[in-house]
């Protein structure tokens, strides 16, 4: 019989030769309701997407915009920031609103594409907090379907992460109360992210953060048996079974594993067991035990175990004016450098 890592390097083929849209949906399945072969498949791509996988060129069949172009008689292109399987994403100025802006594109998009975007811009308009990523206008020119963003002068926390490792608790706590804060804001007016992330999460200079990429979210009064979507690593359990009902629980659960991530600096889908561990000092030494418990409690197997609400998390969490590692590290400063 084939080893766990053989299956594992087997799905782990198959998948890379699908889009990426399809690869987590396609992982899901292929695994069968096989925890292990999909945490063990989920931790292959990370390592196979972190070490210089070939980059992904969505718009191959034509030239590519150069700086100085003017896009929709509207959007004069400044530089690309992003690319990903599913489009572009540039710094752009907005001629008509005299400001910078994110311009995300997508070219020959599907019907399917086109809908998805549309429902990302009509969800995301709705809310409005300033950890939210703000959303401008949607479009379409030529085959390319876009739509304009706030611009945040910054980075994603996975590149955050990327670049120093770890952070304190004390930088952890003002991102987390600030993340509770966009997801309250976001569930309040009937709309459940389903893919929180470190890479959907941006950080400006002064340590403000953006929830954006509303791509795959849902309203509550959707919310009914989904199908399994997401970002493996970041999915709760119960988005890995058939006919998943997603709630607000569920995108506390993904905050529960981004926090995680931010404290120890590994992945919870890589270290993970089937109950979480009691306690994350071994791998954030000094971490606050206030904040060590909040996250275990965010990321219970069992939804009815995780605050039902965003709210109610960030009443778990330390006040971000007292709270200190158990170090004895000072206090938290208003500004994250």
């Amino acid at each position: 019989m084939s080893s766990l890592h053989e299956r594992a390097g087997e799905v782990l083929l198959a998948a890379l030769s699908r889009p990426v849209a399809e690869r987590d949906a396609f992982l899901v399945s292929a695994c069968r309701g096989d925890q292990e072969l999909l945490r063990e498949v989920g931790s292959l791509l990370m390592f196979h997407e972190g070490e210089g996988a070939a980059e992904v060129e969505p718009f191959a069949d034509r030239a590519d915009f150069s700086a100085g172009d003017v896009f929709a008689g509207r959007y004069r292109m400044i530089t690309r920031i992003g690319r990903g399987g599913m489009g572009d994403v540039w710094r752009a100025d907005d001629l008509i609103l005299d400001a910078p802006v994110a311009l995300k594109l997508m070219h020959s998009a599907s019907p399917s594409d086109r809908s998805r975007i549309l429902q990302e811009v009509r969800l995301a308009r709705t809310i409005t907090h300033p950890s939210v990523c703000r959303v401008f206008d949607v479009g379409e020119a030529g085959e390319t379907i876009f739509f304009s963003m706030e611009f945040v002068q910054g980075e994603d926390l996975a590149a955050l992460l990327k670049r120093t490792g770890r952070l304190t608790s004390e930088r952890v706590l003002e991102i987390a109360h600030q993340l509770c804060g966009g997801l309250a804001a976001a569930h309040a007016e009937g709309v459940l992210h389903r893919d929180l992330k470190p890479a959907n999460v941006l950080i400006d200079q002064d340590g403000r953060v953006r929830i954006t990429d509303f791509g795959i979210a849902v309203t509550t009064s959707d919310a009914g048996p989904q199908l399994m979507i997401g970002t493996l690593g970041y999915m709760a359990p119960e988005q890995l079974t058939a006919d998943a009902r997603v709630t607000e629980r569920t995108d506390v659960y993904a905050l529960g594993v981004v926090l995680y991530e931010l404290v120890t600096g590994q992945p919870y889908h890589m270290s993970r067991s089937e109950e979480p561990s009691s306690r994350l000092s071994p791998l954030a030494p000094g971490i606050n035990p206030q904040l060590e418990r909040a996250i275990l409690k965010a990321i219970a197997r069992d939804p009815q175990d995780r605050p039902a609400t965003a709210l109610e998390m960030a009443a778990d969490l330390p006040d971000i004016d007292t709270a200190e590692d158990s170090d004895g590290a000072g206090r938290l400063s208003k500004r994250i450098h």
